[in-house]
């Protein structure tokens, strides 16, 4: 199955915007670990990264999707913490390193 991926935030009542939109999960990590750089923001609680599936639909012909860019979201990615997912961000890199060296 493939997937993109999108990085939503929300400002205060208003409803969630798309912040970027990748179409792998190493590119998404990369993006978002560059607004934590870029910001000095190392809260999981603004920016919010999610995988959908594509190719599938959401809803039914006769109703509006149930489906909605928020942090309850079944397909919202979760970390525990910003030491996880920066463990993931290093190892897409080392990763992207050791390809860069075989090459």
């Amino acid at each position: 199955m493939e997937f993109i991926y999108i990085l939503s935030c929300q400002r205060g009542a208003q409803n969630p915007e798309i912040y970027s939109i990748w179409n792998s999960y190493e590119g998404a990590i990369k993006a978002y670990y560059q607004y934590f750089e870029d910001t000095n923001s190392y809260s999981l609680h603004f920016l919010y990264l999610y995988e959908f599936p594509i190719n599938e639909y959401f809803c039914e012909n006769t109703s509006w999707s149930k489906i909605k860019l928020s942090k309850s979201c079944k397909y919202r990615l979760k970390f525990k913490s910003f030491a996880e997912f920066k463990n993931i961000y290093i190892e897409i890199i080392r990763n992207d390193n050791i390809k860069i060296l075989l090459d």
